[in-house]
């Protein structure tokens, strides 16, 4: 396994055995699955640490019934509703990136 895959699934394990427990439990019982799992983290991530039970609570009993990407979008919707700065930070570097220069390819 690359070290960076390794480190992805440490982190990953860490964050459902630490902040996600109920998260783990669904995906124990067999009620969400891993990538559901995974999508819920990913939006946690963007909010304090303090939300993160209350904003997971509200997201499981609709994860078990919605696909991968529903949830997906439900999830980034109801994270950017409850911290619109998310939003705000993200355009602005999207909109920096797009005009940074960019460097040739190597060959």
């Amino acid at each position: 396994m690359a070290d960076r895959t390794a480190e992805n699934l440490i982190g990953e394990s860490s964050m459902f055995a630490g902040p996600m427990t109920a998260t783990l439990t669904a995906m124990s019982h067999g009620d969400i699955s891993y990538r559901h799992g995974q999508v819920l983290m990913e939006q946690l991530s963007f909010i304090p640490l303090a939300e993160a039970a209350a904003f997971e609570a509200k997201l499981l009993p609709v994860a078990k019934d919605l696909t991968v990407g529903k949830l997906a979008v439900k999830a980034r919707r109801m994270r950017e509703r409850a911290h619109p700065e998310t939003l705000t930070t993200r355009t602005t570097a999207a909109i920096a990136e797009r005009g940074a220069p960019r460097s040739a390819p190597t060959r």
